[in-house]
């Protein structure tokens, strides 16, 4: 909420009418449980009544031995290409702010 209202402010923005969130699917956030902490959080301020929409993203990795990237089943850290269990994970762990649609004064 705070890079929220950072942003409406850097553009001189009236309100928030939509809210784009990315969220990992091991961010550890629970999607329904974001939009309700939103809805309280945006109560009252220039972010009420905006429509929050979620996109989800998969757990992703990246072998370190073959350079093979690959979407991480569950829970498996193994490469499908080469068999090697070293795995760096390249996605599925954000929580982003990807865009914000908003009324600006003019």
């Amino acid at each position: 909420m705070r890079s929220l209202e950072k942003l409406l402010a850097e553009h001189q923005a009236a309100k928030a009418t939509s809210v784009n969130v990315i969220v990992g699917e091991f961010a550890g956030v629970e999607p329904d449980l974001l939009e309700s902490a939103f809805k309280q959080e945006a109560e009252g301020g220039a972010a009420e009544g905006a429509r929050l929409c979620i996109m989800r993203t998969s757990l992703a990795g990246k072998c370190d031995c073959c350079r093979h990237e690959f979407p991480i089943k569950r829970f498996r850290f193994v490469c499908p290409l080469c068999g090697a269990n070293n795995v760096t994970v390249k996605g599925g762990e954000e929580l982003l702010l990807e865009s914000v649609t908003m009324e600006v004064v003019t």
